[in-house]
């Protein structure tokens, strides 16, 4: 007789606390092709940009922090982060041309583990070190975003051999966003 009490509670027990909060996010985004770009690239840069979208919908935690001494501000630092465990998938991919120019459209589905985020948001509220670690990253992405965005204005305008050295410079700015931000998923997350 205990042992069926014992399995009734479990029963109730360990489903209660294996219920995750998930939550499906559906974005798109359509990125206007250059003269540079071939298919891959257009569908890479839209897909960067889409996920960016969902990871902003997904979470994004914003931290003051005042420093005061003797009534005068010595500091004062606004963080945001966003963060997020998410699977994302492609729903459509729509192609289309409209005078000379090629666009693609992607729409995405994500589905968020909600309570990884939350999770998350404490461990970086809880450890300057992490919080640093994140800052750092954020500001290499920006920097590299930023590249990648001057490299898309230099490709619309360029043509011949230097468009083939800006292109694999692009190539390398893709592979370092990417390697980042597998990094910080591994990094907080666990």
């Amino acid at each position: 007789m205990l042992r069926i009490i014992c399995l009734l509670v479990l029963a109730f027990v360990v489903p209660v606390s294996a219920i995750a909060e998930i939550t499906t996010f559906h974005e798109t985004h359509t990125y206007l092709m250059g003269d540079n770009d071939s298919k891959n690239d257009a569908r890479r840069i839209c897909f960067l940009e889409v996920k960016r979208k969902i990871l902003e919908k997904a979470g994004v935690y914003v931290e003051s922090r005042t420093n005061v001494s003797n009534y005068q501000l010595i500091k004062d630092d606004i963080s945001a982060y966003a963060a997020a465990m998410m699977t994302v998938g492609i729903e459509k991919e729509e192609w289309k041309a409209s005078n000379d120019t090629m666009s693609v459209t992607l729409s995405v589905k994500a589905v968020v583990d909600m309570d990884s985020i939350r999770s998350a948001f404490e461990k970086i509220n809880k450890d300057d070190g992490l919080r640093k670690r994140i800052a750092e990253q954020q500001d290499q992405l920006e920097a590299l975003e930023q590249r990648l965005s001057n490299l898309q204005k230099q490709l619309e305008h360029i043509d011949g051999s230097r468009a083939d050295a800006l292109r694999d410079e692009r190539d390398d700015v893709f592979k370092h966003i990417e390697n980042i931000r597998a990094s910080s998923v591994y990094e907080f997350w666990k």
